[in-house]
C-alpha cells in the first residue's frame, strides 16, 4: 500500500525557499526545514514544533470572568483587568483614517 506524502512534501518551493505552512513561516533547507528558528529533518518534526508552539500560546492566555459587572460589560470604551487595557471592537484607538484623525 502506497503511503500518502506529507503536505509539506507536496509544496513547490521557488527560488526563495520560504512558504507559509499552517500559518507559520517555513524555510526549506538542504536536508530539512526551519520553523521558528529551529531546524528539523522531517515534516513530522515541523508539525510537532508548530503543535508545541500552539499549546504554549493557548496555555499563556488566561480568561477570567468572575461574574461581576465590570468583567462582562461591553458598553465601556476600554475594559481594565489589572494594569492592562483591552479596547472594544468599536474603539478605533486613534488609527490612521479613524474618526479621531478626521476630527483633527
Amino acid at each position: 500500500m502506497a503511503q500518502d506524502k506529507h503536505p509539506i512534501e507536496n509544496i513547490t518551493f521557488g527560488i526563495i525557499p520560504i512558504t507559509v505552512y499552517r500559518g507559520c513561516l517555513l524555510t526549506k533547507l538542504v536536508g530539512g526545514y526551519e520553523i521558528f528558528g529551529t531546524k528539523c529533518k522531517t515534516p513530522q518534526e515541523v508539525d510537532l514544533i508548530i503543535d508545541k508552539a500552539g499549546k504554549s500560546l493557548k496555555d499563556s492566555i488566561v480568561v477570567v470572568n468572575n461574574g461581576d459587572w465590570e468583567s462582562t460589560n461591553t458598553e465601556k470604551s476600554h475594559q481594565t483587568k489589572g494594569n492592562a487595557q483591552f479596547p472594544n471592537d468599536t474603539d478605533t484607538g486613534g488609527m490612521i483614517g479613524s474618526q479621531d484623525e478626521k476630527q483633527g
